[in-house]
């Protein structure tokens, strides 16, 4: 058997505490580690092109030192300028607006690009890694929640990619080539255009790390919105037969209210420091004009240079200024990474490639338990029982007894706490999924018909059936009269859930998913609960077919469907209490007796 852990990621951190250069850092970082190998030459080439652009950005100020100094020897006596310096000069400027240009360009369709492919690729990790998460990950969750997170919030990434760090990038690059040259010109001037940069940074920091807090604290009330939205809107219905629509929608609303008071807060947080931010950086040009006047007076700082640091000075703190408004983007984005990365963190259960296949077509349970996440109380307490190749077996008892937990564990939603679940002989986990997929079909009480059409959604068990045998399958499942009845015959998308059919009806599509897909291995879960009489006499007779010559398991309340079954076992608070045929278990008065004895008492009752 060869298993393999979950797919490759980049690890995961849990949310930083750290100052903020650090976790700016840190958050480049983070994305540069879950970028692929392309990718990340993309990114590389990107930011190439932004510190050429830097490069070219600052030719034309220099150019401006050199003509200044030029025109300063010549008003002094020196030699007069030539056609020539003037020439190379204009060549230099042009050539440096036109490559800012072309690398601007190279660089913000490398940034949009990169964006684009990296939130691509990180939806597709969640996606992924949801796909192999146990099914107790995803009950335990609202749905809501997990697509806020990968359709909002992962794009809260965009601007981050393509705006926040290109822009981060470029304030950390042009500041440096430039102040290197004005300390070369004039060390003095130098440090007083630099003197605000490190209070300024002092004030970012300090920023920073309140906002943090508050940006994770605004995505989680953004999740919850998301989450109570989805309820309310799936809900609707059974709110309005209750008369409850007006509670539905005041949680909504105070889940909504949330959201935006913590979005206030953190704008509200944000304000004093930014501004203040942006002081200081201001305040850069006024401190450079005043240390220039001192230096002017005393006669140690020519004019022309002056005027060249005056306008050096701007593009020192232009770039500064740009990064400290992309402070909101970053730290929301950084919540968004952290809630990706605590989904990614989730464990996932080793994935089987290869394996033993199984050796016939039965199911046994060997001293089998289970409780479920969160839970203080086993669902299943040493439950052991088999079902021989071609047989159908029956789980009864009361609700909690542990009857869906056995067909949940059956079908590797779950993983047994201790003891066996076996196929064919071979131990469930050691099945690769592909044998298993292949072994086994399910039909649940609740049929889940995708956004689709019928044939489609019969189709999905196995996608690669002709339209023959789907329409044969449909034809077996009783469903050619449904499909007679619709405007489009077959070719009717259903809509989500296929709420535009009845449950019968659905139940009958699944029926036909399930016969199309043909597994020797079949699993019922109470497939003809709360049915009207026409559509459970439909769903009988297809699950006739269904099952004949195959191992069938079937969960059942009504003891009646289930008395021809080839044995019963017998469930109650997790535990296997009885098992037998149908006359067996009545001749031994237990359990099963009293249960049969109730639903017959239920049955001749009237108003």
């Amino acid at each position: 058997m060869t298993t393999t852990p979950s797919p490759s990621t980049a690890p995961v951190r849990p949310p930083s505490t750290r100052p903020v250069a650090g976790r700016t850092a840190a958050l480049i970082r983070r994305l540069w580690e879950l970028s692929d190998p392309q990718l990340r030459r993309q990114q590389l080439w990107g930011i190439a092109a932004r510190m050429a652009a830097a490069v070219c950005t600052a030719v034309p100020v220099w150019l401006l030192v050199v003509v200044l100094q030029r025109l300063r020897e010549a008003n002094l006596g020196g030699p007069a300028i030539s056609q020539g310096e003037v020439l190379w000069w204009t060549v230099g400027i042009v050539a440096a607006v036109l490559g800012q240009f072309g690398f601007d360009l190279v660089a913000q369709r490398q940034s949009w690009v990169a964006s684009f492919e990296l939130l691509g690729e990180l939806r597709l990790r969640a996606l992924q890694h949801l796909r192999r998460l146990p099914l107790g990950y995803h009950t335990s969750r609202q749905s809501g929640d997990l697509t806020a997170l990968v359709t909002h919030h992962l794009s809260e990434l965009e601007p981050v990619v393509f705006g926040a760090i290109p822009t981060i990038i470029g304030a950390a690059l042009l500041p440096i080539v430039i102040a290197v040259g004005l300390l070369l010109v004039d060390w003095q001037m130098g440090l007083a255009a630099l003197g605000t940069v490190p209070l300024a940074m002092l004030v970012y920091v300090w920023s920073q790390r309140t906002f943090a807090r508050l940006a994770a604290e605004r995505a989680r009330a953004g999740g919850q919105a998301a989450a109570r939205f989805q309820e309310y809107v799936s809900g609707i219905a059974v709110a309005r037969s209750h008369g409850a629509t007006g509670d539905r929608a005041d949680r909504l609303a105070r889940a909504l209210l949330r959201h935006r008071d913590a979005s206030i807060g953190l704008v509200s947080r944000l304000v004093v420091p930014l501004v203040l931010f942006l002081t200081v950086i201001e305040l850069g040009l006024p401190v450079v004009l005043l240390v220039g006047a001192f230096l002017l007076i005393g006669g140690d700082l020519a004019p022309a240079t002056f005027l060249v640091f005056a306008v050096l000075s701007l593009r020192v703190h232009g770039p500064l200024r740009a990064m400290g408004e992309q402070t909101e983007s970053l730290r929301v984005g950084e919540a968004a990474l952290d809630r990706l990365g605590a989904l990614l963190a989730e464990p996932l259960p080793p994935e089987v490639r290869s394996g033993p296949r199984p050796q016939g077509h039965d199911v046994a349970f060997e001293s089998v338990s289970y409780t479920y996440p969160g839970a203080t109380r086993p669902a299943l307490r040493d439950v052991t029982f088999t079902a021989p190749a071609g047989t159908v077996t029956a789980l009864v008892g009361s609700s909690g007894a542990g009857k869906s937990t056995c067909l949940h564990l059956l079908t590797r939603f779950f993983a047994p706490d201790s003891g066996t679940v076996r196929v064919g002989g071979v131990d469930l986990l050691e099945l690769d999924d592909r044998s298993l997929f292949d072994a086994v079909t399910v039909v649940f009480q609740d049929s889940y018909l995708f956004s689709e059409s019928v044939w489609d959604n019969i189709r999905f068990g196995r996608p690669e059936a002709t339209d023959e045998e789907v329409r044969r399958a449909a034809t077996r499942a009783r469903v050619d009269e449904i499909v007679a009845r619709l405007p489009e015959g077959g070719d009717t998308v259903v809509g989500e859930g296929g709420t535009t059919i009845s449950g019968g009806e659905r139940q009958r599509v699944s029926l036909a998913r399930a016969i199309l897909k043909n597994a020797p291995i079949v699993l019922l879960d109470e497939p003809t609960a709360a049915m009207d009489a026409t559509n459970e006499r439909h769903v009988q007779q297809a699950l006739s077919d269904l099952i004949r010559d195959r191992t069938v398991l079937v969960v059942a309340h009504r003891l009646g469907t289930v008395r021809h079954a080839d044995r019963i076992v017998v469930l109650d608070d997790g535990a296997v209490v009885e098992a037998g045929r149908h006359d067996e278990l009545l001749a031994r008065k237990g359990r099963y007796a009293r249960m049969w004895a109730e639903q017959e008492t239920a049955r001749s009752w009237q108003l």
